[in-house]
C-alpha cells in the first residue's frame, strides 16, 4: 500500500464508511501541494512544516455557515489549532461527494448530517497516524501520547512535537480503519460559538461572489430568452445590434440569443435592443393549473404512500353514526428562488476544455451538464466554486452555466454571463403550488381514530437527478413531494391513517426550493391538527401532546413542545384580538416546535414575536444554528405573508422584487430561541428555520381572531402586516 497517495471515502451498503486510497492525481488536480511543501494526509487534511493545518471545504457556503462548521468538525478530530487552520475550497473530486447520492451539491440540509461520519473519521484518521509517528519516534506507546492544538505530547516524559514535524512520517504510515473518534465530552472546538471564517472578510468586500470573478481578456454577455415557457427563437436580425459600440458578438443559445460585448452594460443595452420573433411557447395561467390541480383532487387516481387499513370504512361509518368528522383542503403557492445575487457563471472555453467559475451549489451537475452541452469529456470541464449570494435550491440547476460554456466557445474568450432581475424571474424552475385535503373522524374524546390525507404536486425533485439512474426517478411518489407525511416523518399517532398522493404533469419547470416539501405539507397537517383541537374541544399543545403518545418521536418531541410553552407564555391571559399560535415539525432529521404571536385588527396583522425551541442533536454552534433558524423564519413568514408567482400569458407575472413580496425589515419580529442537545447525530439545520412558521402563524390568526386560513399567502386574503399596507 502506498503512503504517497490520498484517502478517500466512500458509501458502502448501509451506510458505512470505508477508507480507501486514491490515485494522487486525482486530487492533485484541484490542490497544489508543491506550492507550500504540505503533507497530505488524506483527501481533507495537509500539513505543511510550518504547523499550518489546511482544511478541504466541499460544501457551497452560501451564508448558512457550513464553510466554517464543517472544517470545525475535522479539526476537532484531528485537535488542531483552530487559530493556525487555514480553508481551501474543494474542486469536482468524487473524495469529496456527497456519501447518501454520490454527487458533489449542497442543498437538502445534507452537509451535516451526511458528512457528519465522514469528516469526524478524516480527521480522527490524520490525529491517529500524527499520534503514531511521534510515538515511533520516542519509541513509546501511542496510547501515552495526548493531541492538543496540533500538538504531540508524551505525557511521561513532556517530550513533544508539532503536526507540522511528524506530518511526513505520519503519511508513511499504514491507514487505520478505524480510529477511536473522540467523546463528546473531550470536544473543544464544538458546542461552542466561533466567529465564522468569513466574517470579517464579508464586512470588509472581500469574498469573490460569482459575480465578482474576473479572468485575463474576459468579455461580458446579456441574454434574452423566450418571454413564454417553452417559447424559442424563430429569428431575429442583428444587424444593427453588431454596430453598437462595445459589442462583439451575437450568440444562439437554447430558448435565447445572448450578446456579448466589452463591458455588461453595453452586452445588456445590445440584447435588449436586439428584435427577435419568438415561438408561442405554453399557455401557462394560473387559472388553468389551479383547475388541474382541482380536478386532479376530485379524481381517484391515486398513489398510497402509506395504506391505512379501513380508513375510508371507518370514515364511511363515523359519518353514518354521527360521530365528528373534520374535513379541510389546503394549498401553497407557486414560488421563485429569487436569490439576491443575480445568476451568473464565468466560463473559459479552449479547445475540448472548460473552465468554469460559478456560484453553483451542484458540481458535479454542472460538469455533466456542460459536458454535454459541449461534447466534451466530463474529465474536461473544471468548476471553480465561488461563494453564493443565495441559493435555495436554484443554483443546483446548471442551465445558466450552460449558456455561459456556449457563449464562450461561439466567441473564443473567456465570457462572463450575468441574467438579469426580469430573466431570472422568467427563467426560473418554480416551487411549484402544493394542495392536500384531509379528513378525520374523532372519538369521544376528540382524538383522531381514522385519518385520510391527499397530497397533489409535481415532481420537485426529480429535475435534481436529471441524469442519474434510479433510484432517483419518482414518477409517482417524488420523496421529497411526501416529506413530513409518510409513516416514519408523521409525528403523531392514528390509529387508522392513509396517505395518497398524485404527482401531476404540469408545463412549468419545477424545482426544490428551502424547505422542499416540509414546508407546505407541514403548513397543511399542523393546520389541521389545530383545526381537530378545537374540534375537540383541547388546547392545542394538550392536543398535541396527546398524540404524541406511544409515537417513536414521543421521547424527543415532548421535551421540545414543552420548553416552547415555558418560554412562549402559552398559558399566559392575552388581550382580545392577540393570539399564540404553535406548530412542530419533524424534518431533515431535528425537531423544532414555534409560536408565533400576533394580534390581527380587520386584515392588519401585528407580528409580535416568534419563539423556536430546536432539537438537531448536538448544537455544533450555537451561534451558527441561531443565525441559520433566524433567517428561516423570516424566510418562513415572508412566503406565508406575501410571496407568490402567478402566470399569464405563458410565463410568470412578476419580473422583480416589485412584484415578489420579500419581507421587510420593519416586519420582522423578535425572536427567542431555545436549543435542546439531546445528544443524537445532528440533523439539518439550513432548512429547518422556516418549516413550522407558516402553520404558526396561520394557527396564531385563528387564536387571535377565530379566522382559519387554509391557502397561502395571506396576501390573498387581504391580510397583511400594518407595514406592508402602509407601502401597498
Amino acid at each position: 500500500m502506498k503512503r504517497d497517495a490520498f484517502l478517500r471515502v466512500a458509501a458502502v451498503g448501509g451506510g458505512g464508511l470505508l477508507l480507501q486510497l486514491e490515485a494522487p492525481a486525482l486530487a492533485a488536480r484541484n490542490v497544489d501541494h508543491a506550492a507550500n511543501s504540505a503533507v497530505p494526509l488524506n483527501a481533507w487534511v495537509r500539513i505543511s512544516p510550518d504547523n499550518v493545518v489546511t482544511i478541504m471545504v466541499s460544501q457551497a457556503e452560501m451564508g448558512q455557515g457550513i464553510g466554517t462548521t464543517h472544517p470545525m468538525v475535522i479539526a476537532e478530530e484531528l485537535d488542531a489549532d483552530w487559530d493556525a487552520v487555514q480553508l481551501e475550497k474543494t474542486g469536482v473530486d468524487p473524495s469529496y461527494a456527497n456519501p447518501y447520492v454520490n454527487t458533489q451539491f449542497t442543498g437538502d440540509a445534507r452537509s451535516i448530517r451526511d458528512f457528519w461520519p465522514v469528516l469526524r473519521t478524516m480527521g480522527a484518521a490524520a490525529r491517529d497516524a500524527l499520534v503514531r509517528a511521534a510515538a515511533a519516534e520516542w519509541n513509546v506507546d501511542p496510547a501515552t501520547c495526548r493531541t492538543a492544538k496540533s500538538t504531540v505530547t508524551h505525557l511521561a516524559s513532556g517530550r513533544s512535537a508539532t503536526y507540522g514535524s511528524l506530518a511526513a512520517a505520519a503519511a508513511a504510515l499504514p491507514v487505520n480503519q478505524k480510529p477511536a473518534l473522540k467523546s463528546p465530552a473531550r470536544w473543544t472546538l464544538l458546542r461552542t460559538a466561533h466567529r465564522r471564517v468569513d466574517l470579517r472578510a464579508k464586512i470588509t468586500g472581500e469574498p469573490v461572489f460569482g459575480i465578482d470573478v474576473v479572468v485575463p481578456h474576459m468579455a461580458y454577455a446579456a441574454v434574452k430568452t423566450a418571454p413564454t415557457i417553452n417559447g424559442d427563437v424563430l429569428s431575429f436580425d442583428d444587424r444593427a445590434v453588431r454596430r453598437m459600440r462595445g459589442v462583439l458578438g451575437v450568440v444562439r443559445v437554447p430558448r435565447g440569443v445572448a450578446v456579448v460585448a466589452t463591458s455588461w452594460w453595453r452586452a445588456h443595452k445590445a440584447v435588449d435592443a436586439l428584435p427577435v420573433r419568438w415561438s408561442t411557447g405554453a399557455d401557462v395561467a394560473t387559472p388553468a393549473l389551479d383547475a388541474l390541480y382541482d380536478t386532479t383532487m376530485r379524481g381517484d387516481a391515486w398513489t398510497p404512500v402509506v395504506k391505512g387499513d379501513g380508513v375510508a370504512a371507518a370514515l364511511d361509518a363515523a359519518r353514518a353514526n354521527g360521530a365528528r368528522v373534520v374535513s379541510a383542503a389546503y394549498g401553497s403557492a407557486w414560488q421563485a428562488h429569487a436569490t439576491m445575487e443575480p445568476m451568473n457563471c464565468t466560463a473559459s472555453v479552449e479547445g475540448d476544455r472548460c473552465n468554469l467559475w460559478a456560484p453553483t451549489q451542484g458540481q458535479t451537475m454542472c460538469v455533466v451538464r456542460v459536458s454535454e452541452a459541449l461534447g466534451i469529456p466530463k474529465d474536461n470541464v473544471a468548476v471553480n466554486r465561488t461563494l453564493l449570494g443565495g441559493g435555495f435550491g436554484r443554483r443546483l440547476i446548471a442551465d445558466y452555466a450552460v449558456q455561459a460554456a456556449l457563449i464562450s466557445r461561439a466567441v473564443g474568450r473567456p465570457v462572463k454571463l450575468v441574467w438579469t432581475r426580469e430573466e431570472d424571474f422568467h427563467r426560473d424552475s418554480y416551487r411549484p403550488a402544493f394542495r392536500q385535503s384531509m379528513t378525520a373522524s374523532l372519538d369521544a374524546n376528540g382524538i383522531p381514530v381514522a385519518m385520510l390525507q391527499r397530497l397533489v404536486a409535481p415532481t420537485i425533485a426529480s429535475p435534481v437527478y436529471i441524469g442519474l439512474p434510479k433510484p432517483f426517478a419518482f414518477p409517482q411518489a417524488d420523496p421529497s413531494c411526501i416529506e413530513g407525511l409518510t409513516d416514519e416523518a408523521y409525528p403523531y399517532t392514528v390509529a387508522r391513517r392513509q396517505f395518497d398522493v398524485h404527482i401531476i404533469d404540469v408545463p412549468v419547470p419545477t424545482m426544490v426550493w428551502r424547505t422542499t416539501g416540509y414546508g407546505p405539507n407541514v403548513f397543511a397537517s399542523e393546520s389541521f391538527v389545530d383545526e381537530l383541537a378545537h374540534a375537540a374541544g383541547i388546547d392545542p399543545l394538550a392536543y398535541r401532546l396527546a398524540l404524541l403518545k406511544g409515537s417513536p418521536h414521543e421521547a424527543r418531541a415532548v421535551p421540545v413542545l414543552r420548553k416552547l410553552a415555558e418560554l412562549a407564555k402559552l398559558d399566559a391571559p392575552r388581550p382580545r384580538g392577540r393570539g399564540v399560535g404553535i406548530a412542530l415539525a419533524y424534518c431533515f432529521q431535528t425537531y423544532l416546535a414555534q409560536a408565533v404571536e400576533v394580534s390581527l385588527h380587520g386584515d392588519t396583522l401585528d407580528l409580535h414575536h416568534v419563539t423556536t425551541v430546536l432539537d438537531g442533536g448536538y448544537v455544533l454552534d450555537p451561534d451558527i444554528t441561531r443565525a441559520n433558524i433566524e433567517g428561516g423564519i423570516n424566510w418562513g413568514l415572508t412566503q406565508a405573508l406575501a410571496s407568490e408567482i402567478t402566470f399569464a400569458h405563458g410565463r410568470s407575472t412578476a419580473t422583480n422584487f416589485d412584484g415578489f413580496h420579500l419581507l421587510a425589515l420593519p416586519e420582522a419580529p423578535p425572536t427567542t430561541f431555545a436549543f435542546i442537545d439531546s445528544g443524537a447525530d445532528p440533523g439539518g439545520l439550513g432548512e429547518v428555520g422556516p418549516v413550522p412558521t407558516a402553520a404558526a402563524l396561520a394557527n396564531a390568526i385563528f387564536a387571535a381572531s377565530g379566522r382559519r386560513v387554509r391557502t397561502l399567502p395571506l396576501a390573498r386574503h387581504g391580510i397583511r402586516t400594518r407595514y406592508a399596507k402602509q407601502f401597498a
